[in-house]
């Protein structure tokens, strides 16, 4: 018997979604609250006793893939053991992960993470407030967080007076702002005749 739990305000895409195979005995998958996805697919058929967690408040995106176990066996020639045991998955809350994200076994991911398109998580993370990317995936910014909010929104309600244009460096008008990054091809005069 495997279990499977989804938190609540749970959003997957109409089209695509979210693909959840548990057939072994024991295998637990466990979301929370106020995720949302365009196309993922969890795994846990092969091998008894492994769970896949992920916290509240994730955003994932498509093409993402999360599996505790390999499917078939290494074996070391020495020992005659098998070399390649499945390992638990476990993500914290806040992560937002890029397209086609593979996740491997024995895989965690603190909480306040975005982790790159086109990664391959195989190891434990342990610092918040990262972005990891990569293959295989390694800390490649600190001192981050994300939001759900498209920049020119999260700008505008961060700063309701003005707006800095990372680029130019130059603070503009937010009413100005949408009209400028539609035109930026005169940019810094533009900017300077908007100021």
């Amino acid at each position: 018997n495997s279990y499977i739990s989804i938190g609540s305000n749970t959003i997957p895409s109409a089209r695509h979604g979210l693909n959840i195979n548990a057939a072994a005995k024991g295998n637990s998958c466990i979301i929370g609250n106020n995720f949302s996805c365009w196309n993922i697919w969890i795994t846990l058929i092969d091998e008894e006793n492994l769970s896949v967690k992920i916290g509240n408040d994730c955003l994932f995106s498509s093409g993402i893939e999360l599996r505790p176990s390999d499917t078939h066996s290494i074996i070391d020639k020495t020992t005659d053991k098998i070399v390649n045991r499945g390992k638990n998955i476990s993500l914290g809350s806040h992560i937002w992960i890029g397209k086609n994200v593979f996740i491997t076994k024995g895989a965690e991911i603190p909480s306040n993470t975005v982790i790159s398109a086109y990664s391959k998580v195989t190891e434990k993370f342990t610092e918040m407030y990262t972005i990891i990317g990569g293959i295989p995936a390694k800390v490649l910014k600190n001192n981050i967080d994300w939001d759900r909010k498209h920049p020119d929104t999260w700008a505008s309600e961060k700063y309701s007076e003005t707006i800095t244009d990372k680029e130019d460096s130059y603070h503009i008008p937010i009413k100005d702002y949408k009209m400028l990054m539609v035109e930026r091809t005169e940019n810094a005069e533009q900017i300077k005749q908007l100021i």
